[in-house]
C-alpha cells in the first residue's frame, strides 16, 4: 500500500509530538530534532454582528481566538566550528473544522532550511512567520483575536514565502533581523516582493523593539488590503507599516505600550473613490501574575485613519490559568466602540462599524450600522507539547 509523503510527515510529527513530554530533544549523534505542538480549542460568544444581511449574536467553537494551533519540528545537524544546519517545518490549523489556516498550504507557518552560529547568527531560506510578527512580544494579549491584530487589521501577522530571513547573536542586548522575500515574477523584480527589519534591545526588565515591513501587490503597488485601502473586513497586506513597542517587567507586573504607522500611498490608484491611505494604532496594556497559576491580561488599543477619519477604541481583558506545564485554561472579554462618520465620508470611505476581529463588522441596527459598538468573548484549553 502507497503512503503520501504528506502523510509520512504526518505521522512522524505526531509520534514525535507524543514523546514530547518526556522529551524536550530527541538527540541521534550529531543530529537532533525537537518536536513540539499546540491545541488550542474553546467556545466564543459575539454581539452585535451583521452577515448578509442578517443582524444578531453569534455562538462558535474558538479555533484561533486565544491563538493558532500548529504543529512542528526543528532539526539540527553540528557542523564544524560550532556551525549548525538548521530546519523548520510548521503547520497551523484550526481545531473547529481541523482545516489548514492557509487552503492546500501543509506548512504555512515555516517551511525553512539554513546555518546558525551561536557568535554569527542565523540565515534561513524557505517560508517564514513576517517579521512584523516579533511585536507580539510588545502586546499585552500577544496577538489574542482581541489584541493588537484587531485594529491593525491583522498588518503584522501572517507568513513570507519565498523569503530569506537573517537574525543576528545578540550583543550587549542588542539583536538584528533582515528579511526578504522574492516575488517570482517574470519581468518585473519589484511586484510582489517584501522587505523588513527589526532591531530589539533589551537590558534587565526593560525590552524595545522597532520593525519596519513593507510588501507589494502582484502589480508593485502598496494598496492596502484586499480591498483597494485601508477599510474594514479585510487584512491590510500591501502596505508599508513601521510599528515601535516597549515594555518593563517589574516582577509580578508587566507593562507594556507601543504604536503603530500605516500606510498604503496606493490605495487609491485607478479609483474614484476616497479611500483611507494612512493608519495610526497605538496601544498600552500590563500582565499581572496574580499567583503562580494565573495571569490577568488587560490592554486598550485605539486606531484613527487619516482621510476619513475613522477611530475606533477596543478594550480586552483575559485570563490565563496554568494548570499544569502543558494545560492552560483561559477565557478573554472583548469590547470596541466606534465614531460615527459623515454621510459624504460614508459614500467614498463606508461606514465605521469595525468589528472586535477585522473579518467581522458590528451592527446594533440594521437602518444603520454606523458607530456600532460590539461585545465578544471566548474561553477554552490550551495544551502544548
Amino acid at each position: 500500500m502507497k503512503i503520501s509523503n504528506i502523510a509520512l510527515v504526518c505521522a512522524a510529527t505526531f509520534t514525535f509530538a507524543q514523546n514530547a513530554f518526556a522529551y524536550d530533544e530527541i538527540a541521534i549523534g550529531d543530529f537532533s530534532i525537537t518536536p513540539y505542538a499546540r491545541i488550542v480549542a474553546g467556545v466564543s460568544y459575539t454581539n452585535n454582528l451583521v452577515d448578509a444581511g442578517l443582524q444578531g449574536s453569534r455562538w462558535e467553537a474558538a479555533a484561533n481566538q486565544w491563538g493558532t494551533s500548529y504543529i512542528g519540528l526543528s532539526f539540527g545537524a553540528n557542523l564544524t566550528e560550532g556551525w549548525k544546519g538548521v530546519v523548520n517545518l510548521e503547520s497551523g490549523f484550526g481545531t473547529n473544522n481541523g482545516a489548514m489556516n492557509v487552503p492546500d498550504t501543509f506548512f504555512d507557518r515555516a517551511a525553512n532550511a539554513g546555518l546558525s552560529h551561536e557568535n554569527y547568527g542565523t540565515l534561513t531560506i524557505g517560508t517564514h512567520l513576517s517579521l512584523a510578527q516579533d511585536i507580539s512580544a510588545m502586546d499585552p494579549l500577544s496577538f489574542q483575536i482581541y489584541g493588537l491584530n484587531s485594529l491593525t487589521n491583522g498588518v503584522n501577522d501572517g507568513s513570507a514565502t519565498e523569503s530569506v530571513l537573517y537574525r543576528s547573536a545578540e550583543f550587549a542586548g542588542v539583536s538584528v533581523a533582515l528579511m526578504h522575500e522574492f516575488g517570482g515574477i517574470v519581468g518585473d523584480a519589484e511586484r510582489s516582493t517584501g522587505d523588513g527589519v527589526a532591531l530589539s534591545f533589551t537590558h534587565g526588565g526593560f525590552d524595545f523593539k522597532t520593525i519596519y515591513q513593507q510588501r507589494a501587490d502582484e502589480y508593485g503597488r502598496y494598496s492596502g488590503g484586499e480591498f483597494y485601502g485601508l477599510g474594514t473586513n479585510s487584512q491590510w497586506i500591501n502596505v508599508k507599516n513601521w510599528v515601535s513597542g516597549i515594555s518593563y517587567d517589574f516582577g509580578a507586573m508587566k507593562v507594556f505600550a507601543g504604536y503603530d504607522n500605516i500606510k498604503a500611498p496606493e490605495a487609491g490608484y485607478a479609483s474614484t473613490l476616497n479611500t483611507d491611505t494612512k493608519a495610526n494604532v497605538y496601544w498600552g496594556g500590563l500582565n499581572y501574575q496574580a499567583t503562580d497559576n494565573v495571569e490577568l491580561l488587560a490592554g486598550y488599543y485605539h486606531s484613527k485613519l487619516d482621510e476619513s477619519g475613522k477611530s475606533s477604541s477596543q478594550y480586552t481583558m483575559g485570563v490565563n490559568y496554568d494548570w499544569t506545564k502543558y494545560v492552560t485554561l483561559y477565557g478573554t472579554i472583548g469590547y470596541i466602540t466606534n465614531s460615527e462618520v459623515s454621510d459624504i465620508v460614508a459614500s467614498g470611505a463606508g461606514i465605521n462599524n469595525h468589528g472586535l476581529t477585522y473579518t467581522d463588522a458590528a451592527c446594533e441596527n440594521l437602518s444603520d450600522c454606523d458607530g456600532a459598538s460590539q461585545f465578544g468573548s471566548y474561553v477554552g484549553v490550551v495544551v502544548n507539547m
